[in-house]
This record gives C-alpha cells, structure tokens and sequence, in this order.
C-alpha cells in the first residue's frame, strides 16, 4: 500500500481544513514563464479531488484538478506535483 504524501494538500489554512487533496499541484508554462496555482472555489477550497489517502498496489484512480487557463499560444506545459517529476503536456488545439 502506498500513501498518498501530505506534501501534495499544500500548507495553506484553508487548503489543511479540507483534508488530503492535490492543493499544491502547479502547471508551469515555461514559454511564458508563468506558473498557474490551482483555482479556489469562493470558500477558498481547491478545485480538485479531496480525499486521497492511499492506494493499493497496481491501483489507479482519477484526480481533478483546475488551473487557470494559459495564453492560446502555449502549446505544452509541465504539470508539477510535490514529490514527482514534472510531467510535460501538450494542449490546445
């Protein structure tokens, strides 16, 4: 079984009261130089998947996570997470 690391909820109040979460999940658009934070709801609560703790081996599960929307320009950004290796991926139309 793995746990899911406490590092990916992110340290902000208002992130900690919503239990485990992927709060401090970035997307870098680095033609920009911009990085995008996750977006809060109006009660300042991530829009993102709440409530990951663990996962058995093998398991997946899918996550929800919403950024700010980057110049039509940018045709690939890397989605960083706490702990992984940033994972490049390519948008647009």
């Amino acid at each position: 079984m793995t746990v899911v690391p406490a590092e990916l909820r992110g340290d902000e109040l208002a992130v900690y009261r919503t239990g485990p979460s992927l709060a401090s999940a970035t997307v870098v658009d680095f033609d920009h130089a911009k990085r995008y934070y996750v977006l809060r709801d109006s009660s300042r609560h991530p829009l993102t998947t709440t409530g990951l703790s663990t996962l058995k081996p093998g398991e997946s599960v899918r996550v929800f996570m919403q950024f700010p929307a980057p110049p039509a320009s940018t045709s690939t950004v890397g989605l960083q997470l706490p702990t992984f290796d940033t994972a490049n991926i390519k948008i647009g139309g």
